[in-house]
């Protein structure tokens, strides 16, 4: 995952040499096959290369020509479609996303980003009108990071690079602590004069004019998919995935790919690992386990891996274990370093996938994350919309099924409901009877470890996502917004200092909007949770994956590592760092219910408490900037 970065003096102030070396310097670590720069008196325009692809060999950034400048960060998917649409072979002797992009550009101008597919950040300088474009997929799967001022216009996909040249010094933004908790992401950032450019999003930035910025696309029901048959559902899910999947592979480089044991790890691994068999190639398996011995409340998935293994000969496994000594609450200091932000409670263990795979010298590394918020999820509000759409004897029908396995809405564990209950949990959940009901109980003040002038102002600033929604107009709300976007690079944020290009097919846009589309009754078919995904399978996956439903947490051994942390934890609710910043009533007690009582159940308590641990150390890192 190469690079890209700018700076344009809006008052033709000359750009220093020093000021571009500095802005390489803060990327070196994306620059291992290259680094390119256009200069301009006030204009620069960047490009930090790390070719994982085919089609970025002999691609040479950025590009000019007589009027255009472009430095990109892309993979487009349809590459070749838009090739035999705008004649680039007539132009151009090989085939390179950055042109393609360029070529869209001069065709459609900013209504090129409904014709690219993919994942993309880019900007565009036009010489002659001295006017810059940019732009983000439509998921937010490449960052995109700016500085804007009066006198001067800065780029960069990392804030590293933006802060080795900015004047001004970096001023924190609270508000940055409210969004790690809610999962709302707006674009900004820890420094207030820096921001991101969420998803679906373009700038234009022209001679005497404000920055303008615009959303270009939001996911939406559009009945691009219909069919009438299960099967064709599950057909379909197929192709997409594999043509997802195929569309990260065009590379001469190892390839891996994190497989957990669950559903959609295994899925992808299966697909891969067919694909590449064809090739004759290997496919790399990088999996977290328990130690022996362990007894705490996570799954052991071993046993489901090496199911994996055996089905697959091409793969091959390398189990990851970070050091006994390594936590949440560990090397917090070099993690915010390196991501610039208060980094997710398993960093510890993203770090470790990430070094196994360098050693394997991996360079493009797939996951199964997101799906359990698609295709996979378990029909979190199926039976709602059965009961919205009329069809009350398909949802009596599935309300018996859920209270005969002991589920409710929330609680996987609870005790069996009575139909009346489960009736009123399901219109509770969906409508905004919850939201009155957050409205006289407080907003997760039991909960949220955020001092109450925060969970106020995050009543302010995002009151659409403190909504309760239907789950789908929850997901597609965080799609919209940008915030999944924020959450796919979180996780991939230590990718690019071991030279990899992580990727997650199940959350290509292709296959949210087949989501959007999707019957809700497809993904608890046959009285099954995961239904759609588990029929999908069959045939690529072993039969014991397939059906099982004891998948546990992401994370092996989290709770023991955390409990381990003891003393961690006591300095930070002693001596914390930020007083007005956290409720520390709420966050002793989750101490107490975690360390003192043992008390595994309330893991999402574990994760606020582990939480609020890093935010405090990002306080401190961000304080001595």
């Amino acid at each position: 995952m190469g690079a890209i970065f700018g700076i344009i003096n809006k008052d033709g102030k000359p750009i220093e040499q020093a000021d571009i070396s500095d802005m390489q310097t803060a990327m070196q670590h994306r620059a291992v096959d290259g680094s390119g720069v256009y200069h301009s008196k006030q204009v620069i325009i960047g490009h930090q290369q790390l070719i994982t692809n085919i089609f970025q060999i002999n691609e040479h950034l950025p590009y000019e020509d007589d009027t255009y400048v472009i430095t990109a960060d892309a993979c487009i998917d349809n590459r070749k479609e838009l090739a035999r649409i705008l004649d680039y072979a007539g132009k151009y002797p090989s085939l390179h996303d950055s042109l393609i992009i360029l070529e869209a550009y001069k065709k459609w101008g900013p209504q090129c980003t409904d014709r690219l597919d993919g994942e993309f950040a880019f900007a565009i300088w036009n010489k002659q009108t001295q006017t810059l474009f940019a732009a983000t997929d439509h998921i937010g799967f490449r960052r995109f990071h700016y500085y804007d001022t009066p006198s001067q216009f800065i780029l960069a996909t990392e804030i590293k690079s933006i802060r080795a040249v900015k004047q001004t010094p970096a001023v924190f933004n609270e508000d940055v602590l409210i969004e790690s908790f809610t999962r709302h992401h707006s674009g900004i950032t820890f420094d207030k004069e820096i921001f991101f450019l969420p998803a679906a999003r373009y700038l234009l930035l022209e001679p005497g004019k404000p920055l303008l910025k615009k959303q270009y696309w939001q996911i939406q029901p559009s009945g691009k998919y219909k069919f009438t048959k299960a099967e064709d559902w599950v057909e379909c899910l197929r192709e997409l995935l594999t043509q997802s999947i195929q569309n990260r592979l065009h590379t001469d480089h190892a390839v891996g790919v994190t497989l957990s044991g669950g559903l959609d790890s295994s899925f992808v691994t299966a697909i891969m690992a067919g694909i590449l068999a064809k090739q004759n190639k290997p496919l790399y398996a990088f999996s977290a386990i328990q130690p022996k011995g362990y007894n705490g409340p996570e799954k052991d998935e071993k046993f489901y891996i090496e199911a994996m293994g055996k089905r697959y000969n091409n793969i091959v496994q390398t189990f990851v274990r970070p050091s006994a000594s390594i936590g949440p609450l560990n090397n917090l200091e070099a993690a915010f370093d390196q991501t610039e932000q208060i980094v997710n409670s398993f960093h510890y263990l993203d770090k470790a996938f990430c070094e196994a795979a360098h050693e394997k010298q991996v360079r493009i590394l797939l996951n199964g994350f997101g799906g359990d918020m698609n295709i996979s999820n378990p029909g979190k509000d199926v039976i709602y919309a059965l009961l919205m759409q009329g069809k009350l004897k398909k949802a009596l029908h599935y309300l018996q099924w859920k209270r005969s396995v002991k589920r409710t809405q929330w609680d996987v564990n609870s005790k069996p409901l009575s139909l009346a209950q489960l009736i009123k949990a399901e219109i509770l959940a969906n409508t905004p009877l919850r939201t009155l009901q957050h409205q006289i109980k407080g907003f997760k003040k039991q909960d949220i470890p955020l001092a109450d002038h925060l969970l106020q102002k995050a009543k302010a600033i995002t009151p659409n996502h403190l909504r309760v929604y239907p789950y789908n107009r929850y997901f597609q709300q965080r799609i919209n917004s940008g915030s999944l976007g924020f959450t796919i690079n979180s996780f991939a944020a230590f990718s690019p200092f071991y030279q990899l290009e992580t990727h997650m097919p199940l959350l290509n846009k292709n296959i949210n909007e087949f989501y959007f589309d999707l019957p809700a009754e497809q993904l608890i078919l046959q009285d099954q949770q995961r239904s759609l995904i588990r029929r999908a399978m069959k045939g690529l996956v072993p039969d014991e994956i397939i059906s099982r439903t004891d998948k546990k947490a992401y994370s092996p051994d989290f709770l023991n590592r955390l409990i381990t942390q003891q003393a961690h934890l006591e300095r930070f609710l002693n001596y914390h760092n930020n007083n007005d910043c956290f409720n520390i009533k709420i966050l002793q007690k989750h101490y107490n219910d975690i360390i003192a009582n043992n008390d595994f159940g309330k893991r999402t308590n574990a994760l606020y408490l582990t939480q609020a641990g890093i935010a405090d150390a990002f306080l401190k890192w961000a304080n001595d900037l």
